[in-house]
C-alpha cells in the first residue's frame, strides 16, 4: 500500500473532526518531496520547546531582562492553555504513514504546541521589545510562526486544522500580554498557576503537567527577587553568565530525570529551575569587577 494510500485507510478507519481538514493537508503534504525532509524538519525546531527554553534564558541573562521575563510569563500561560485542551479534544495525531521524517512526537494532535509557542514567544518579543514598529521584524516574526506551522503539517505531525487553532490561542495569549501581561508579568504566573492546578484533573500527572504547576509557582517566586539582578558590567559578564546559566539549567533538567517519578521531586526542581533561571545573574554579578573585567 502507498503512502497516500495508507493515510486514506487510517483516516476511513477513524474519522476526523471536519475543523482538522485532513483533505487539505493530505493535499499540502502531496506538494513536498520527501528529499525536503531534512529541511523542513530544521524549519519546525524553530518551534521546539528546547530552543524556546534556550532562547527565552540567554536573551532574559543578556538584554532586556524586565521585557523578556513578561513572554516568559506568556508562554506558561500558552502551556497550560495547550495541554487543558489537547485533553479535552484527545484528537489523534496523523498516522505514521504520512510522515515526511520518521519522527513520532508523543501526546494530542490538536491543538498545536509548536503552532503555539511560536507565535507566543516568538510574537511575544515582538510586543515586548516593540518590534512592532519595524516591518521588517514583523515580517520576520511572521515568516518565522507560519514556516513552524506548516512544517509541522508538512512532517505529517499536524493537520492544518490543529496548527491555525495553534496560532489563533497563541494570537489570544499575545492579546493578553499587550493587555496586561507586558507590565505585570506576576500575572500571568498566577494566572497560569491557578489553571494549571485543576487542569491535572484532565492531564494527570504528565511531565508537561508538572512543568506547567512548578514552573508557574516558580515564576511567581523568582519574579519577586528581580530587584536584587544588577546590571551587566561587562562583555565578559555576558559570557559566563550564559556558561553558568546554560550548565545549571542542565544540572536541573539531569536531576529532572533521575527524580522522575517522584512528583513531589520533579515539582520541585521545575521550581528551583525557573526561580534559578531568574536569578543566576544575581549570583553571578556577587563575583569581583576584576573577575569579569569590569
Amino acid at each position: 500500500m502507498s503512502g497516500a494510500a495508507g493515510v486514506l485507510a487510517a483516516q476511513s478507519a477513524a474519522p476526523l473532526a471536519w475543523y482538522r481538514l485532513v483533505e487539505l493537508s493530505q493535499l499540502l503534504r502531496e506538494l513536498v518531496p520527501p528529499a525536503a525532509g531534512p529541511v523542513v524538519h530544521g524549519v519546525t525546531l524553530l518551534g521546539d520547546p528546547e530552543l524556546l527554553i534556550g532562547l527565552l534564558a540567554m536573551l532574559y541573562w543578556n538584554h532586556h531582562r524586565e521585557k523578556t521575563v513578561s513572554v516568559v510569563s506568556a508562554t506558561f500561560v500558552a502551556l497550560v492553555a495547550i495541554l487543558a485542551l489537547k485533553w479535552t479534544f484527545l484528537a489523534p495525531r496523523p498516522p505514521m504513514a504520512a510522515r515526511l521524517v520518521p519522527i513520532e512526537p508523543g501526546g494530542y494532535g490538536f491543538p498545536s504546541g509548536h503552532a503555539t509557542a511560536a507565535t507566543t514567544v516568538y510574537g511575544g518579543l515582538a510586543i515586548s521589545h516593540g518590534w512592532s514598529e519595524d516591518w521588517r521584524k514583523v515580517m520576520g516574526v511572521v515568516a518565522i510562526v507560519v514556516g513552524v506551522a506548516l512544517s509541522r503539517v508538512l512532517l505529517g505531525v499536524h493537520y492544518l486544522g490543529d496548527v491555525i487553532a495553534g496560532v489563533a490561542l497563541g494570537s489570544v495569549v499575545l492579546a493578553l500580554l499587550a493587555a496586561g501581561i507586558r507590565d505585570r508579568p506576576s500575572r500571568g504566573f498566577a494566572a497560569s498557576f491557578i489553571i494549571s492546578v485543576p487542569a491535572l484533573a484532565l492531564t494527570g500527572l504528565t511531565p508537561d503537567a508538572l512543568l506547567a504547576v512548578g514552573g508557574s509557582l516558580g515564576g511567581i517566586v523568582g519574579v519577586r527577587y528581580l530587584h536584587l539582578v544588577p546590571p551587566i558590567r561587562s562583555t565578559l559578564e555576558r559570557v559566563v553568565l550564559s556558561v553558568v546559566g546554560l550548565g545549571y539549567v542542565g544540572v536541573m533538567l539531569a536531576l529532572g530525570s533521575l527524580v522522575e517519578s517522584v512528583v513531589s521531586a520533579v515539582l520541585l526542581v521545575n521550581v528551583c529551575m525557573v526561580v534559578g533561571i531568574f536569578l543566576v545573574p544575581a549570583a553571578v554579578g556577587t563575583l569581583p569587577d576584576r573577575w569579569v573585567g569590569a
